[in-house]
C-alpha cells in the first residue's frame, strides 16, 4: 500500500497505528526511517503511548540493510575521500590536474559518483569521470567494502530468498532507482508492505511504485490547522538564538512546560548549531543538537593529534603552547602553565623539546608533562609500515586516556561528557587503523610521520562522532531533514535568509543541468539544481507545519560574518508582519565577589611610589585610573605577544620614532637605509620572523615614510626657525602641595626654535587623519596633556616661550593638525590660530589638570573608569581583570 500526502496530513500517524497492530497481532513487523535519531524519536513516541517495542522493529535504512548483509563491510566517508584521492593520481587526468588536490573538487566528485551509483545503472558516460570513477570503483573492491547502492542490491537479493512480515518505510522524501529495487524485493517478500510519500517532489518514485501493483491512497486532508507564525528579526544570529532563548524562557514560567516540547529547525546546522549550543548554555537551557559533529574537533583527538604535529614540526615553542594548554594535558588550567606560558612567550620564536624544558625548570608540573614527551622525540626520523602507524597511535591514546568509567549518582551532563570521551577515543583507535588501510591499498608500504599525520587528520576531519545523548528533557535543535517525523507544541524556526534557507544550488561541475536532462532520456535518474530548488520549498513546509501551539520564523540582518543578509523568499506572506527581537540578559545570581572600591583604603605609600610622572602615564590615568593602577603602581605585565601578533601598533609606532630620529640627526637625507637599518633591528630585538605579515609592513611604513619626507621636503621650516636637537629630553619639577613635589619628565619627538627663543614642538604619530583630529580634540577637552606638557617642559627648562604644537599624523597621507600662536609663528593653514592669552589659558589648564590628577594618583583613586571604551576593546591588557562592561 502507497500512502500519499502532505506534511500534517497524519502520514506517520497512520503508519504507527499499522506497526501498533500488527505487533498486537504477534507480527514480526518492522518500521524502517531514513535515519536513528527518527527511529529512538518514533520508538519514544509509542513508549508514550504505553507500547514498548523491540530494538529492531523500528530501525533505520542502514541497519536494515545490515541485517540483511552481515558480512558486508561499507566505504566509509574518510575512507571513500582517501581511495577517491588514490583513483585521481592513478587516472592521471589532465583536465583536473589544476584542482585535483582540493578538498571542495573531491566532495564535488564523491558526490556526482554516488549520484550515478543510486541511478540504477552501472558506470557512467565515457570521459574523464568516467576513468576516475572506474579506478575508484577498483580500489574499493581492492579494499573488500562497498558502496551503498552495492549494499542495497546486495540486502535486495538476499530479502528475495526469505518470508518477512509487514514492512513499513516513512520519512523518505523520495527513493532512488536503487532504493526502488529494494523496495520490489521487499515487496515480493513481506506478508504487507506500506510506503509513504509526501505528495510533491517524488512523482517517479510514486509511479514506479504503482507499477509494482501497489494501491494508493490519498491523504488529502491536514489533521490539524496550521499555526499561525510569529515573524522575528534580529540584528545577528547570535542576537535571534538569544530571542529564542529568552521566548523559552518566558513560555516555560508561564505555562511551565517541559523542555522537551520545545525544538528549533535549522537548515544550516554547520552555521546555527555552534550559535545555539553556546546562548543556550548560557542561558541554563539543555539542548540536543542533531548535527554533525566531527571527531577531530572533540578536545582528545585535538590533543593527540596535536602530539603528534608537534613531534613532526620539531617542537616549536609556539604550537607547544596551544597543546598543553589543551585539556588532555591534564595542566592545562593550571596556574603553573599560565606562568611557564608567560615566560616562554616572552623567549619565542624558539624551537625543540631541550628548548622547551631549559623554561620549565621552575615549574614542575610543566617539566613532568614535557619530559612525557621524549618518547615522540624520534617518531619525526623514522619509517614505519602505515600498520605500525596505527599501533603507536593506539598506544599513543593509551598512554594519556583511560576510558572512562561510568558511575551511579552523576549528572546527567557529566555521563554524556564520559560517554562522548569513550567514543572520541574509540573513534581515534578506529581512524589510526583505517588511515592504515587506505595508505597500504594506495601502495605505501612505509611511511613518514608527516605522510602518515597528513592521511590521519584527514580522516579525522571526516568522520563523525557518535556519543549517545540520552537525556530525555532538552529542548531538540533538529534539521529540517530530521524535523520531518517530530511534532512539537512550540517550534522556532531559524536562519531564514537567502542562501541559507532556499539554499542555492548551483549546477553540477561535471554534468550540468543540460546534459542532465539529455541523460535522463537515455534512462539515467539524475536531479537537476531546479529539482533540488523545488526540494527547498517542500522543506520548508515540512519546517512549518511541526508546530502544534506556537511557532515562529527568525532572521537575522546581518550574517556570522557581519554582512548584509536578505530575508528569505519564503517569508513574503508575512513580511510586513516582523516584529523586532528582544534584547534579553541571562539572570545571573549575584557575584559572591564584591566590585573594588574606587579608592585604596591606605594610600600612604602612593607618594613615595609615583615621585616622577611622564606625559604618557597622565594620560593614561586620564583614559582610566584602573589601568595606571595595574599597569604603573603595581606594575603588572600583560603576556607577551606571540611571534606572529608582534606586528602590533606600539612596534609600528616605535619604528616610526626612532627612523625619524635618526634620519633627523644624521642630516635628514634619504630615509629609506635609516629605515631599513632600525626595521632590522628591531625585527632581531623582538623576535619576528621575516614573514608575509612582517614583509607587509615593512613596505607599509616605508611608503609612508617616504610620503612624509617628500611633504617635509616642499613645506621646509617656518621662516625665522630652526631646528631644535631631536628627541630632547626635559624634567621639571612640580610643588604639589601637602602630598609632596614631582617631577614631569619626557622626550620630545622634534621642536623647532625661532631666533627670538618662541618653540614649536612637533610631535609623530602613526596614526590617520581622523585620529589626529580626534587627538586635537581630547586636548581641547581636558582629556590629553601629552603635548602640552611637552611645551611645558621647553618653557621651564630652556626658557623657551611656547609658540604652537603640532600633531602630525604619518600614516596613509601625512596630516598636520594643533594651534600656532598669531605674531609668534607665520600663519600655518593647517593649525588653528590663538592669540597669546588663549595659547596660555590652554597651557595654565594642563599644568592645573596635571596637579589635580597626581594629586587623585597619591590619594589611591583606582577606580575603573574608562574614558573610551575602544581603547579597551583594542589596547587594554587588563580588560579581563577589572571586569569592565563593553
Amino acid at each position: 500500500m502507497l500512502l500519499v500526502g502532505p506534511p500534517g496530513s497524519g502520514k506517520t500517524y497512520r503508519v504507527l497505528e499499522e506497526l501498533e497492530a500488527a505487533l498486537a497481532w504477534g507480527w514480526r513487523a518492522t518500521l524502517v526511517v531514513p535515519t536513528s535519531s527518527m527511529a529512538e524519536h518514533l520508538q519514544h513516541q509509542l513508549a508514550r503511548r504505553g507500547l514498548a517495542t523491540a530494538a529492531q522493529a523500528i530501525v533505520p535504512l542502514s541497519r536494515f540493510m545490515e541485517g540483511w548483509t552481515p558480512e558486508c563491510r561499507e566505504v566509509s566517508a574518510a575512507m571513500a575521500v582517501l581511495l577517491l584521492e588514490r583513483a585521481l593520481e592513478r587516472a592521471s587526468i589532465r583536465e583536473f590536474e589544476a584542482v585535483a588536490q582540493y578538498p571542495g573538487f573531491h566532495a564535488q566528485l564523491l558526490e556526482t559518483i554516488e549520484e550515478f551509483w543510486s541511478a540504477g545503472r552501472k558506470g557512467a558516460p565515457a570521459g574523464p569521470f568516467a576513468q576516475v570513477m572506474a579506478q575508484f570503483e577498483g580500489l574499493l573492491r581492492e579494499a573488500g567494502v562497498v558502496h551503498r547502492a552495492q549494499r542495497l542490491r546486495l540486502a535486495a537479493s538476499a530479502i528475495r530468498k526469505q518470508k518477512l512480515g509487514p514492512v513499513f518505510f516513512d520519512g523518505f522524501f523520495n527513493f532512488t532507482p536503487v532504493e526502488l529495487e529494494l523496495l520490489r524485493a521487499v515487496a515480493e517478500a513481506a506478508e504487507r508492505i506500506l510506503i509513504t510519500l509526501p505528495e510533491a517532489g517524488a512523482e517517479d518514485a510514486r509511479q514506479a511504485l504503482v507499477r509494482l501493483g501497489m494501491s494508493e491512497t490519498r491523504l488529502n486532508r491536514r489533521h490539524r490547522q496550521p499555526v499561525e507564525p510569529v515573524v522575528v528579526h534580529g540584528p545577528s544570529p547570535e542576537r535571534e538564538i538569544e530571542d529564542v532563548a529568552g521566548r523559552i524562557l518566558a513560555d516555560r514560567e508561564k505555562t511551565g512546560r517541559p523542555f522537551r516540547e520545545y525544538g528549533l529547525i535549522l537548515r544550516s546546522p554547520e552555521l546555527y548549531g555552534p550559535i545555539v549550543e553556546t546562548v543556550f548554555e548560557r542561558f541554563g537551557i539543555p539542548v540536543r543538537s542533531q548535527r554533525r559533529r566531527a571527531l577531530a574537533g572533540h578536545g582528545s583527538i585535538r590533543f593527540l593529534a596535536g602530539l603528534m604535529r608537534l613531534a613532526g614540526g620539531g617542537f616549536d615553542g609556539a604550537e607547544a603552547l596551544e597543546v598543553l594548554k589543551l585539556a588532555g594535558s591534564g595542566i592545562g588550567l593550571r596556574p603553573q602553565m599560565d606562568r611557564y606560558e608567560f615566560h616562554l612567550r616572552s623567549e619565542l620564536p624558539g624551537q625543540g623539546l631541550e628548548f622547551l624544558l631549559r623554561y620549565a625548570e621552575k615549574f614542575p608540573d610543566v617539566e613532568r608533562v614535557l619530559t612525557r614527551l621524549r618518547e615522540l622525540a624520534g617518531w619525526p626520523g623514522q619509517s614505519a609500515t602505515p600498520h605500525e602507524w596505527a599501533e603507536r597511535c593506539v598506544e599513543l591514546a593509551g598512554a594519556w586516556f583511560r576510558a572512562p568509567q561510568i558511575e551511579d549518582g552523576v549528572s546527567q551532563e557529566q555521563t554524556l561528557e564520559w560517554r562522548t570521551l569513550g567514543a572520541a577515543l574509540r573513534g581515534w583507535a578506529a581512524a589510526a587503523e583505517e588511515t592504515s588501510e587506505a595508505l597500504e591499498l594506495g601502495g605505501t608500504t612505509s611511511a613518514g610521520l608527516g605522510e602518515y599525520l597528513e592521511a590521519l587528520e584527514a580522516v579525522l576531519r571526516l568522520t563523525p562522532l557518535h556519543a549517545g545523548d540520552r537525556r530525555r528533557n532538552v529542548v531538540q535543535a533538529l534539521t529540517v531533514y530530521e524535523a520531518r517525523q517530530w511534532e512539537l507544541p512550540v517550534v522556532f524556526v531559524c536562519g531564514l535568509v537567502e542562501k541559507q534557507f532556499p539554499r542555492h544550488h548551483p549546477q553540477n561541475l561535471f554534468f550540468p543541468d543540460a546534459e542532465r536532462r539529455r541523460l535522463a532520456g537515455q534512462g539515467w535518474r539524475l536531479l537537476t539544481s531546479a529539482d533540488r530548488d523545488r526540494e527547498e520549498r517542500f522543506l520548508f513546509e515540512i519546517a512549518v507545519t511541526r508546530a502544534t501551539e506556537q511557532l515562529y520564523l527568525s532572521f537575522p540582518a546581518q550574517d556570522e560574518a557581519g554582512g548584509e543578509a536578505q530575508e528569505s523568499f519564503f517569508l513574503a506572506p508575512w513580511r510586513d508582519r516582523a516584529n523586532p527581537s528582544r534584547r534579553v540578559r541571562v539572570r545571573e545570581q549575584k557575584p559572591a565577589w564584591r566590585p573594588a572600591p574606587a579608592w585604596l583604603e591606605n594610600p600612604a605609600s602612593l607618594s613615595d611610589r609615583h615621585r616622577h610622572f611622564g606625559p604618557s602615564a597622565l594620560d593614561q590615568y586620564l583614559q582610566c585610573p584602573f589601568l595606571f593602577f595595574a599597569q604603573r603602581t603595581l606594575k603588572l605585565a600583560g603576556p607577551p605577544a606571540k611571534p606572529e601578533d608582534r606586528v602590533d601598533a606600539l612596534l609600528k609606532g616605535k619604528v616610526i620614532h626612532l627612523t625619524l630620529a635618526r634620519w633627523a640627526s644624521e642630516g635628514a637625507g634619504e630615509i629609506r637605509p635609516v629605515f631599513e637599518q632600525v626595521f632590522a633591528e628591531m625585527c632581531e630585538q623582538e623576535g619576528i620572523r621575516l614573514n608575509f605579515p612582517a614583509e607587509a609592513l615593512r613596505m607599509q611604513l616605508l611608503d609612508d615614510l617616504e610620503r612624509f619626507v617628500e611633504q617635509e621636503r616642499q613645506r621646509g621650516l617656518p621662516a625665522g626657525f630652526r631646528p631644535g636637537p631631536p628627541e630632547k629630553e626635559f624634567r621639571f619639577v612640580v610643588e604639589g602641595g601637602a602630598e609632596g613635589p614631582f617631577e614631569v619628565t619626557g622626550r620630545i619627538d622634534r621642536h623647532e626654535i625661532s631666533d627670538v627663543g618662541a618653540a614649536v614642538v612637533v610631535d609623530y604619530k602613526y596614526s590617520t587623519k581622523e585620529r589626529i583630529q580626534k587627538l586635537i580634540e581630547e586636548h581641547e577637552q581636558g582629556e590629553r596633556l601629552q603635548g602640552l606638557l611637552y611645551l611645558l617642559g621647553l618653557e621651564r627648562e630652556l626658557g623657551l616661550a611656547p609658540a604652537g604644537l603640532v600633531f602630525y599624523g604619518v600614516r596613509q597621507e601625512p596630516s598636520r593638525r594643533g594651534w600656532y600662536v598669531a605674531g609668534m609663528v607665520p600663519p600655518d593653514p593647517d593649525l588653528s590660530e590663538y592669540t597669546a592669552a588663549e595659547f596660555r589659558a590652554m597651557l595654565e589648564g594642563a599644568a592645573e589638570r596635571t596637579l589635580a590628577v597626581v594629586r587623585e594618583i597619591r590619594a589611591g583613586r583606582v577606580e575603573v573608569a574608562p574614558r573610551d571604551r575602544q581603547v579597551c576593546r583594542t589596547f587594554c591588557p587588563f580588560r579581563e581583570v577589572c571586569r569592565v562592561e563593553l
